[in-house]
């Protein structure tokens, strides 16, 4: 039931308060981004003369006023025509209206998902790091051959996902991958984020625009420390799910040591991968 529950949490999420919210954010960064611009010039172009807006206002009333019998009757006689036809465009624009949220949501979601850099945890530094020494050594020696973390993670997820059946480390390990695709979806949305307001400055800086050069600057700054924390919590949650993975494999293997693994299969296993070219080592983050 409360899984149930969480699936329906997770959808509502997703279709309705994660474009609302990113709309929110869309605008603003456009707001913060236009501070300065002086709308009062632009409001003097605009400005109509006394007497023309007289004219009109008195054009506008003077017709209202000799028409105004002859709709009252259309109305009147239509009166359940038009309540039913209201309902329907207003149920039609609402559905319009949300299809056309959810739609720009997808479009910002992948446009940042799909931008380099793809940032990914770099199993095999944090194997080598020293408060990880130990279990990357427990798991050599249950492995039965000496290979970095990152090679041996495959086969612990592997092994895991075929013998672990205790209910609660279940259900926190699937605790832990909510997080950590929650952090990559966020990850999405800024990098979006980052790239608009790179347009925006670089329509500032080169066209003549609403947006004002400093304030673009000042959100694109932060933006960047938002990306740097949420980077920060996607590197946390990356080592919390991989501790919690090497922890069940060392104690499932301490009580069930059967059957052994072949050490020569895990040998043939290629180990040569290209270095990233841009790494960030405190975090264990390798960015593609």
């Amino acid at each position: 039931m409360l899984g149930r529950l969480d699936d329906l949490l997770d959808k509502f999420v997703a279709v309705f308060l994660f474009p609302i919210v990113n709309l929110i954010c869309i605008s603003f960064i456009l707001y913060w981004c236009t501070r300065g611009f002086n709308i009062s010039g632009l409001m003097q172009n605009v400005h109509l003369s006394g007497d023309v807006s007289e004219e009109r206002l008195g054009f506008v009333t003077k017709f209202v006023r000799e028409n105004l019998s002859v709709i009252t009757d259309i109305t009147s006689a239509y009166r359940k025509e038009i309540a039913s036809l209201s309902v329907v465009m207003a149920a039609t624009t609402s559905a319009l209206l949300v299809l056309v949220i959810y739609l720009f949501d997808r479009a910002t979601f992948y446009l940042g998902y799909l931008m380099p850099p793809t940032f990914n945890f770099d199993i095999d530094a944090y194997g080598r790091a020293v408060k990880n020494a130990n279990e990357a050594a427990t798991v050599r020696v249950i492995v039965g051959t000496d290979h970095s973390l990152g090679l041996f993670y495959g086969i612990i997820r592997a092994y895991l996902g075929d013998r672990n059946t205790d209910v609660h480390r279940i259900a926190y390990r699937a605790k832990l991958m909510r997080a950590l695709d929650s952090s990559t979806t966020v990850i999405a949305y800024i990098k979006s984020y980052m790239l608009l307001t790179v347009v925006v400055l670089i329509y500032a800086a080169f066209f003549v625009s609403p947006f004002s050069l400093p304030p673009t600057l000042v959100v694109l700054i932060l933006i960047s420390l938002v990306l740097a924390f949420a980077l920060h919590y996607f590197s946390q949650c990356c080592q919390r799910l991989v501790d919690f993975d090497v922890a069940s494999f060392i104690s499932e293997r301490c009580y069930n040591n059967t059957p052994p693994f072949d050490a020569g299969t895990v040998a043939a296993m290629s180990e040569s991968a290209e270095r990233p070219w841009l790494a960030i080592k405190r975090w264990y983050l390798s960015a593609y």
